[in-house]
């Protein structure tokens, strides 16, 4: 495609004093930004923070503000959008710091739960009149409030934030909605049980003589307990957990075979990916110094990867790519060991493509939305471009997707200076014109 500047134009930027940031607000983040009408600054538009998309989010239409060089000099604010779809508000800041409720020290209490190295806090907020009774809160680490347990399961965000005065004593801000939820029955911290989080266990319903277990993982070893319903059990955050007495186990703990079928993202690459969810081929090292590999094709009907040259040996090899709780990838591999032989790695034949800062630019959509359109040049020149929209994860090429060919592209770097475009394995099959 030949490459036209004017047909692309550039953000617009809004600098202080065009905007504030208000902090330690009424709202559930803390935070509220204001972007002053130009031509009036009694009116405005108002933001709040939307920590699942890292940015502030217009509180009447779509338009989404980021902010870039926070707290420096050179700091301002960009728009998703150029022209907003509503109309300016009454600029009113003292709203923000209005507070419906005050809960004072010895009307709520913290307790805290460690697993394993980590530790959880729940807020108990008591009954004025029988503290007895109470309301629990777990903690929203990434906004920085807690939640009540119970509101929560009935789809109902009843927040409350932890602060402190001017001398350094903590007090309870209640925040907006008010609880659906009814009082629960207040119990004291336990001190002597042991817990055990979901990811160092396993559960076992189908057993060969039919009586569930469940497997403590100890270093890739696992204990055997006789599987109790009533220790299985969700935490506030619906977290599954073990609670184990204090008593220590006088048995031995046995092999875990599981362990020895998984394969960490270390030691395998996905190669070709038109889709997130569709991976095309997966090649798997034989061992940690990566000289030979193995190379399993996606069978989308089985969800799964085959060895093709093992199947032509009529032996069945397969692997499935998983993921941890924490998005991490894995292969577990089914069954069968490979009778094929492997094939010696060659980093350059799967070493992603890369496009300099200089040979890219980054465009905002038909809808204004920034940095969703990508165009990379064919060459010093800069007279032709190929051009990338954005679609859920990456950037794709437009030309190519209409022929149904996905040929992708991501920008990397976290700062300005050092971003780059990793080009896929993947080739256009459209021509320069």
């Amino acid at each position: 495609m030949q490459y036209f500047p004017d047909k692309y134009f550039e953000i617009q930027a809004i600098k202080k004093p065009n905007y504030e940031i208000l902090e330690n607000c009424n709202t559930k983040s803390g935070k509220v930004l204001i972007i002053f009408n130009p031509n009036n600054r009694n009116e405005c538009h108002e933001y709040a923070w939307k920590n699942d998309r890292k940015a502030f989010r217009c509180l009447s239409c779509d338009t989404t503000a980021h902010i870039h060089n926070a707290s420096l000099e050179n700091e301002y604010i960009e728009l998703s959008k150029l022209i907003h779809e509503c109309e300016h508000r009454n600029y009113d800041r003292e709203k923000y710091f209005k507070f419906k409720n005050f809960v004072l020290p010895g009307n709520f209490e913290i307790q805290t739960k460690k697993f394993g190295e980590r530790e959880k806090k729940l807020l108990i907020i008591f009954d004025e009149s029988d503290k007895t009774k109470c309301h629990k809160y777990y903690n929203h680490l990434s906004q920085r409030i807690f939640r009540c347990v119970n509101c929560r399961k009935q789809n109902v965000r009843v927040s409350a934030k932890m602060v402190q005065n001017s001398d350094g004593e903590d007090y309870v801000i209640l925040l907006n909605e008010a609880h659906v939820c009814e009082m629960v029955k207040y119990k004291p911290q336990k001190k002597n049980d042991i817990t055990i989080l979901a990811t160092n266990f396993k559960v076992m319903e189908k057993t060969s003589n039919g009586i569930p277990k469940i497997y403590q993982i100890l270093n890739f070893v696992r204990a055997e307990m006789v599987y109790q319903k009533e220790n299985w059990l969700n935490n506030e955050t619906n977290e599954k957990f073990l609670e184990l007495s204090k008593n220590e186990h006088i048995c031995e703990p046995i092999k875990d075979e599981f362990a020895d079928k998984i394969i960490h993202a270390s030691n395998f690459i996905v190669t070709e990916r038109d889709d997130e969810k569709k991976p095309k081929k997966v090649i798997v090292f034989t061992s940690s110094t990566k000289e030979f590999y193995y190379e399993l094709n996606y069978f989308p009907s089985k969800n799964l990867f085959r060895c093709i040259l093992c199947s032509i040996r009529n032996k069945v090899v397969g692997a499935k790519l998983c993921k941890k709780e924490n998005g991490e990838e894995y292969l577990l591999m089914l069954k069968n060991e490979h009778v094929c032989t492997p094939k010696k790695y060659e980093k350059e034949k799967f070493q992603p493509k890369t496009v300099p800062k200089s040979m890219f630019e980054l465009y905002q959509n038909k809808n204004s939305e920034s940095n969703k359109k990508l165009i990379v040049f064919t060459s010093e020149k800069k007279d032709f471009v190929y051009e990338y929209y954005w679609q859920k994860s990456s950037f794709c090429c437009l030309q190519c997707l209409k022929q149904k060919k996905y040929v992708r592209a991501k920008v990397r770097g976290e700062n300005e200076n050092e971003k780059f475009v990793e080009l896929s394995n993947v080739e256009h099959i459209t021509r320069d014109n």
